[in-house]
């Protein structure tokens, strides 16, 4: 095989990353809602052609998102600081929204050198604190070994996972080199409360394809390089964890090729306020890549849906393409895997159940019934594509200028059941019907692993044409149906939003704030918007100008409680900037 085991695992991690683009302010689709066939299927073999998108039922009238304006998203942001935010807000939000997203698009100012997928872009974060009906924004990059490197340098000088190369891509310069994959940290962000041990609190940016890097939580300066938390991690950590609201456990994962054939999946849990190690454990043998990019948990599971996938590794190893651009679906496959791992010390069996075909990148939420059933609420299309180019050239101009999203994925929040006891796929039911795309699915944190009621979701504008998530849609997911939905204009994108708790009745799981930023592209500006989760359908109950863009992030969280001042020497290091 003429690719190492470090080449593969570093392909494997990132890939789940590849085509979120076509999910992130972008392309996220869900299925067409109108079927040939009812839209509850109960048998695996009949899954495929149940679920096939029925395109008499596209409404070409339909007006699509602003594309033009929707580019303007992908420019960098050239300022980092921080200020008040002039707004009277609600007295009851104390803490702060912290969001990491992909930046750094272009790596010169003429902009001829670029990074030709967002996923390869460095990563940014951003943070509101909340007090007293007042709030402060600040934001930074996170200052990687690459992004200071590249930066300094004004060129490439790493290959990106989904297609970025050196030399505007001449193979000679890219050749054979299969290790130096830069570590982007532009996914999701964790936040340490450390409240136990009396320390000052920890925030880590997160990349599925390496180690965390620190950042300071109040300055969003970066703290040293990458962090193996005190030793308890191996190479790499995922960016999609969950975090368990009755043990307050940090759950997360992160997969290893094994060449030629295999993968391994590791789960661990950590305690949220001291990061301390609970359990770390590996499962092997489970078959091709693991293309994995979220999970979810369950009292007793880890759970995980695989797609049967195809990797050459050889384009990679000659230069010509990233590694994420090598992966493709498996075409002959008619199932995919949903893989339930135990949690706990113990080295139990783990339980695969072979599903209808179907892919996802982020799931909602999992739980257990008392009749023995498991239920899965994901984000699903009907089969994988990259969003990176498939011919051999190297793109003249980066993918959000010319992904054709017409004939791009659909993907749809649809619910999953499987019985446990005979280890069988039970059925599949769409739960978002009415959308023609959606992605980045959000639940109240305190319903995590628990039943629930509400799912919300960026989604189109669009019932049937595909286009780009840009506005927000309220699932109650008990009924599996949309009951809210708030439409932006075409030329403003909702990024995903974070859930915000409200105090007072605890029984009430709707009762909080839907916080997110909203692009404008007509006028490359960027906004504060606050949702009350009850009236979606009102649109927002706040919108506060920034005073420059911020572009389309992926992965955010709340920290209730945290809030640090804007002091003068936390305005000094940003003005130092």
């Amino acid at each position: 095989m003429l690719v190492s085991t470090q080449t593969l695992a570093v392909a494997l991690a990132i890939a789940p990353t590849a085509s979120a683009f076509l999910f992130t302010q972008s392309a996220r689709s869900t299925f067409t809602s109108l079927f040939r066939t009812p839209s509850t299927v109960s048998s695996t073999t009949d899954a495929v052609a149940e679920f096939s998108t029925d395109l008499s039922a596209t409404d070409e009238s339909e007006i699509l998102y602003d594309k033009q304006a929707w580019i303007q998203g992908f420019d960098n942001v050239e300022h980092e600081s921080c200020y008040e935010l002039k707004h009277d807000f609600p007295k009851d939000l104390q803490g702060t929204f912290f969001q990491n997203g992909h930046t750094k698009f272009y790596i010169n100012k003429d902009k001829d050198i670029f990074h030709v997928h967002p996923f390869d872009a460095d990563g940014m974060i951003t943070a509101v604190t909340f007090q007293d009906g007042k709030a402060w924004f600040r934001n930074r990059y996170i200052e990687t070994k690459g992004y200071v490197e590249e930066r300094k340098a004004g060129k490439v000088l790493y290959r990106g996972v989904f297609g970025t190369a050196r030399n505007k891509g001449k193979w000679w310069s890219n050749i054979f080199d299969i290790g130096t994959q830069k570590n982007v940290a532009n996914t999701h962000v964790l936040f340490q409360p450390n409240t136990q041990k009396g320390d000052n609190p920890r925030l880590f940016a997160l990349w599925e394809g390496g180690l965390p890097h620190e950042v300071d939580p109040t300055t969003l300066e970066t703290i040293g390089g990458e962090t193996n938390l005190d030793g308890t991690l191996d190479e790499r950590y995922a960016a999609h964890y969950k975090i368990d609201p009755d043990t307050r456990t940090v759950c997360n994962f992160c997969i290893n090729v094994n060449p030629p054939d295999t993968h391994t999946i590791q789960v661990l849990e950590h305690d949220l306020d001291t990061m301390e190690l609970i359990y770390k454990k590996d499962y092997s043998g489970f078959p091709g890549i693991g293309l994995s990019h979220d999970c979810a948990i369950t009292k007793d599971y880890f759970v995980f849906l695989q797609t049967k996938t195809k990797f050459d590794p050889l384009p990679f190893v000659l230069g010509k393409k990233g590694p994420a651009e090598c992966i493709e679906n498996d075409d002959e496959a008619t199932t995919s895997s949903l893989i339930l791992i135990p949690r706990g010390k113990e080295q139990k069996e783990p339980i695969i159940i072979e599903t209808p075909k179907m892919f996802t990148f982020h799931l909602s939420n999992a739980f257990q019934t008392d009749d023995g059933m498991l239920v899965a609420d994901m984000i699903l299309a009907d089969t994988m594509m990259m969003g990176a180019p498939k011919d051999s050239d190297y793109p003249a101009r980066p993918i959000w200028e010319t992904f054709d999203f017409d004939n791009g994925l659909k993907y749809q929040l649809r619910r999953v059941k499987v019985d446990l006891k005979s280890k069988q796929f039970v059925s599949m039911k769409s739960m978002t019907d009415g959308i023609a795309n959606c992605e980045f699915p959000i639940i109240n944190p305190k319903r995590v692993g628990k039943k629930y009621h509400y799912a919300y979701v960026a989604a189109s504008n669009t019932s049937y044409r595909n286009g780009v998530v840009q506005g927000l849609a309220k699932v109650y997911v008990e009924e599996e149906k949309v009951v809210q939905r708030w439409k932006p204009e075409r030329h403003e994108f909702l990024g995903e939003i974070c859930f915000v708790p409200r105090d007072g009745n605890k029984e009430d799981e709707d009762h909080g704030y839907l916080m997110g930023f909203l692009f404008n592209g007509k006028e490359k500006m960027s906004e504060l918007v606050l949702f009350d989760a009850k009236a979606v359908d009102n649109g927002p109950i706040s919108r506060t100008k920034l005073n420059y863009m911020i572009n389309f992030a992926l992965h955010g969280t709340w920290v209730q409680g945290f809030t640090p001042e804007m002091t003068p020497e936390v305005e000094q290091k940003f003005a130092s900037l």
